[in-house]
């Protein structure tokens, strides 16, 4: 009876130890959007490895539970497909998706239940019908809605961000209602953002439902071309003691929030590495454009400085001067 009792302990023991092994076979899922199609892969599998035949994998939205009833696409894991030279990776592709724009992510269930074993990073499926473009010409950002029944809520609203910026209202380069964007002759809705101040870079739109951060949708990203003009100078007098800045433009009439820092060449835009600054619209008046000098400013001989100029009490540079040395 001992003897009995103690092989099927044996046997269990056997069992459970090759379930577990089979279950830890890889540690990651990973899932992006590329186009219209998605793609989920596995991190590294061992040699061999075959998934449960009833366990799947599902795309949900972030924050959805899992109920079928929230399943947008999925797919039984013996399905995916050797990475080739991927090391064991293994993966499979859904095509022509149209999906609605938004944040998703991956899950892997076994043995056709909704026991969750591994769930991917969030990832974005972006928009085709949000639109952004620069017309350098008239220094103008076009905002483009490309849906003929677009009736947003009267809090949504649409924000311009450098790519790879969060979603935190200081980095916001411009924004605007989305009720406010008007019906076009092609049956759309656009907003035109007139002589932008945006600087050159790589941006993208992000429309946020109810005055929230809770994004609904995204555009591809954009890319805007400014004309770069030398408007900001700045140097230093080491005997007087003197530093001088200067915003060349007739016509400057900045926001009362702008202002103005100089910085050692190589620092950072952070607070601490600033050595001097000034509300842009404190500046005075001068026949060539607009000044300030700092006083009693200790520099030593070929230390080199630049001024940059910030946009309403941000830390988001919209201009950078040419490097000066303190002499």
């Amino acid at each position: 009876m001992i003897k009995k009792i103690f092989m099927t302990m044996v046997l269990w023991l056997s069992l459970t130890e090759m379930t577990l092994a089979k279950d830890v076979q890889f540690t990651k899922l990973y899932a992006h959007s590329s186009e219209k199609s998605i793609t989920i892969s596995t991190g590294p599998i061992f040699d061999n490895f075959e998934p449960n035949p009833k366990d799947w994998v599902a795309i949900y939205k972030v924050n959805d539970s899992n109920s079928w009833d929230n399943v947008k696409l999925w797919i039984w894991a013996k399905n995916f497909k050797l990475v080739e030279d991927g090391y064991g990776d293994q993966y499979y592709t859904f095509k022509n998706t149209n999906l609605p724009a938004g944040r998703y992510e991956a899950r892997y269930f076994l043995n056709n239940s909704f026991t969750t074993r591994l769930a991917s990073k969030p990832f974005m499926v972006n928009s085709d019908k949000l639109y952004g473009y620069y017309a350098p010409k008239n220094k103008s950002l076009y905002v483009e809605v490309r849906n003929k029944n677009f009736n947003p809520n009267s809090k949504d609203w649409i924000g311009i961000y450098k790519k790879g910026d969060s979603n935190t209202w200081k980095n916001v380069r411009q924004w605007v209602w989305a009720k406010d964007l008007t019906k076009n002759p092609n049956g759309f809705y656009d907003y035109q953002f007139e002589n932008s101040s945006l600087s050159s870079g790589t941006y993208e739109l992000r429309y946020f439902l109810n005055n929230t951060f809770v994004i609904h949708e995204q555009s591809k990203a954009f890319k805007v071309q400014v004309a770069t003009t030398n408007e900001l100078y700045g140097n230093h007098n080491i005997h007087q003691k003197k530093t001088y800045i200067e915003v060349r433009k007739k016509n400057f009439n900045p926001n009362p929030k702008d202002w103005i820092g100089v910085y050692k060449v190589g620092k950072s835009n952070d607070w601490s590495n600033v050595k001097l600054w000034v509300w842009a619209k404190d500046l005075k008046k001068a026949p060539g454009g607009y000044y300030h000098v700092f006083k009693n400013f200790d520099a030593l001989w070929g230390e080199t400085f630049e001024v940059r100029y910030f946009l309403n009490n941000t830390f988001i540079t919209d201009k950078t001067s040419k490097p000066f040395k303190a002499k």
